[in-house]
């Protein structure tokens, strides 16, 4: 058995928002949908999953509908992405390093199948993570997802880290430890928090300790 830390991904790892809007740009003109959606208003909205995230973003359209433009997008984003990848928070990759040394390291996300993947070949991460899990693939929420993951690794004990509310009540889900980052995207009222990726390493030693 294991200590691990899983990450959500978006507004956590990376902030890849500005880098997704060719894409958008391509899928609107693609449907006639009109003005393609801004950074600002795709802030709002990562971490969702694909259908809460058509049911936000074509609130007019049916299920259906919307859920066909959201696929259509997450495939045509992996290129952009594979080719121009995100923005790296500051440190990320020197406390995965850290991190790696002395947990198993994982990633559970709402999206679909090769974005987890592509954020790992881009940046050479596959070193560093175990596993992933995402809903694109097992259809369950996020909490599910993370105790499937821990189950499958053999995981004793884990935190999870993450930006949004969404993120916290999956843990508790879970039954785990959450850590907001709040330097992502969204908000948490959470006990165990960290203001930049790069206090992770102490606040999970010390997590662990505990649990």
């Amino acid at each position: 058995m294991s200590n691990a830390v899983i990450f959500d991904l978006d507004g956590t790892l990376w902030d890849c928002v500005e880098n997704l809007i060719p894409s958008w740009k391509e899928v609107f003109e693609m449907y006639d949908l009109g003005t393609p959606p801004t950074a600002d208003d795709l802030y709002g909205l990562m971490g969702k999953t694909a259908q809460q995230f058509a049911e936000a973003m074509f609130p007019q359209l049916t299920a259906e509908q919307g859920l066909e433009i959201i696929e259509k997008q997450r495939q045509i984003e992996l290129p952009y992405l594979a080719q121009m990848g995100g923005k790296l928070y500051d440190n990320a990759e020197d406390v995965l390093d850290q991190l790696h040394q002395k947990y198993t390291l994982a990633i559970v996300s709402n999206c679909d199948s090769g974005y987890i993947e592509t954020f790992l070949e881009h940046y050479g991460f596959g070193k560093y993570f175990s596993d992933w899990e995402f809903s694109g693939r097992t259809g369950m929420p996020k909490g599910s997802n993370i105790r499937l993951l821990m189950q499958r690794c053999g995981i004793d004990k884990a935190v999870y880290v993450g930006d949004t509310k969404l993120d916290m009540e999956a843990a508790h889900d879970a039954g785990i430890p959450f850590i907001f980052a709040e330097y992502g995207f969204g908000n948490a009222d959470s006990e165990y928090h960290v203001q930049s990726i790069s206090q992770l390493p102490q606040l999970a030693e010390e997590l662990f300790a505990k649990i």
